[in-house]
């Protein structure tokens, strides 16, 4: 069983590399997908504990603007913080795969953890996007 395990790890590079070999397609392939899920296991914005398998798979940098279908470039996000990143209300930098080192937002407001009904005087970026001043 020993060198079972053994031979297994010897080929973990060869396998990771697999994963990476799609770096133009649109939509990260089931085995980049499975990988990033079990990886990450959550959403990757700071204090969600969202499950990665309701998650969606997001590029950092977007695939339009040229972002690659790898590892690196990928992670779950929640439909919320996928959607303020979307819209522009979140910037995600991942400095390495699994590491998110910054989510910030595009004004000084900071996220309502409230309900959405609360925020119909506030500002309409912060009604949009679900911040706060």
């Amino acid at each position: 069983m020993l060198a079972d395990i053994a031979a297994q790890y010897t080929d973990r590079e060869r396998l990771l590399a697999q994963l990476d070999a799609r770096p133009g397609d649109r939509f990260p392939h089931a085995g980049l997908d499975r990988f990033l899920r079990i990886r990450d296991r959550t959403c990757v914005a700071p204090g969600c504990r969202r499950s990665a398998v309701t998650c969606q798979i997001d590029h950092t940098e977007d695939h339009a603007d040229g972002g690659p279908t790898t590892q690196a470039n990928t992670a779950p996000l929640c439909a919320r913080h996928h959607f303020y990143k979307t819209a522009g209300a979140w910037k995600l930098r991942q400095t390495q795969p699994r590491l998110v080192t910054t989510l910030t937002q595009t004004c000084s407001c900071s996220l309502e953890s409230g309900s959405w009904a609360t925020l119909s005087s506030r500002c309409g970026h912060c009604w949009r996007y679900g911040c706060r001043t």
